[in-house]
């Protein structure tokens, strides 16, 4: 499973989507993205009950890191 870039959703975070294959878990999914399953349920507007589908995009939304200079003295 691999990430793909869609769109930037703002200064800090950004959005990625995956797309369901066969054999594809939220379990699994959340894994790979090091997020939680109810985070996937609340970005995708998902219920307990949703079921995936081979072919459906779940969307995910990452927060940048900036990286910060160290001073050595």
């Amino acid at each position: 499973m691999q990430p793909q870039q869609i769109a930037q959703v703002n200064n800090s975070a950004s959005q990625t989507g995956h797309t369901v294959q066969y054999g594809d878990t939220l379990w699994s999914i959340a894994r790979v993205y090091n997020v939680t399953v109810e985070q996937i349920i609340s970005w995708n507007n998902m219920t307990d009950r949703d079921k995936l589908t081979v072919g459906k995009t779940l969307k995910f939304y990452h927060q940048r890191q900036q990286k910060k200079a160290q001073m050595r003295l």
